[in-house]
């Protein structure tokens, strides 16, 4: 839906599905590239996320000149990594598919790997102008990651960790049906389109 759209939108406004954005030519026909994040991960970092420890990535994003905080976790030095090196280097409209479950807390894991989640990240011209994802309904996942989450605003200071909310739990035990979303970066998608430098 969101490669016809897209490619519909681009077709209305210019007769044509390529753009130029920043000098370099953008095609908007679809079907656009899938591409899993550790593969992506991979190839501009030379590691593996998912075989990586924390310390690892921690010693490749001091090689970056990527600050870390105490209160980062494996999940937020990793995606530190992947907008620095990974996603500035993806032109064409690209779908990051399989996010590591530490960056995706509220997205449900996927059936064949619990490690990886049911979210996908629309980037372009090396911005990210969509992210949707499954949302998690298992009560008992939920509450796990609630208490994860807790421990590492505990031992870390991370205030951007997801707080206990024994109240969306209960919610959730009295059963939610299986609900996905989109969130669409409009600015983004408009400054794309308009060849603008910034959504300034």
């Amino acid at each position: 839906f969101l490669e016809e759209m897209l490619e519909h939108i681009v077709r209305e406004n210019f007769g044509k599905t390529k753009i130029k954005f920043q000098g370099k030519d953008i095609d908007f026909k679809g079907p656009y590239k899938r591409v899993a994040f550790n593969d992506l991960f991979k190839k501009y970092s030379g590691l593996d996320y998912d075989k990586s420890d924390e310390s690892d990535l921690k010693h490749k994003a001091e090689e970056l000149g990527i600050t870390i905080e105490k209160s980062m976790t494996k999940g937020n030095i990793g995606d530190e990594i992947y907008k620095k090196v990974a996603r500035p280097n993806i032109l064409a409209p690209t779908f990051i598919i399989n996010h590591p479950l530490e960056i995706s807390p509220l997205a449900k894991k996927m059936d064949d790997n619990s490690e990886h989640v049911a979210r996908f990240q629309l980037i372009i011209g090396g911005t990210e102008i969509m992210n949707g994802f499954s949302e998690l309904n298992d009560p008992i996942d939920q509450l796990e990651r609630f208490r994860a989450q807790e421990k590492v605003a505990k031992k870390l200071g991370n205030e951007e960790a997801h707080r206990m909310d024994k109240d969306f739990v209960e919610a959730l035990e009295y059963g939610m049906p299986p609900a996905a979303g989109v969130g669409i970066g409009i600015d983004r998608l408009v400054a794309l389109l308009t060849d603008s430098h910034s959504i300034r």
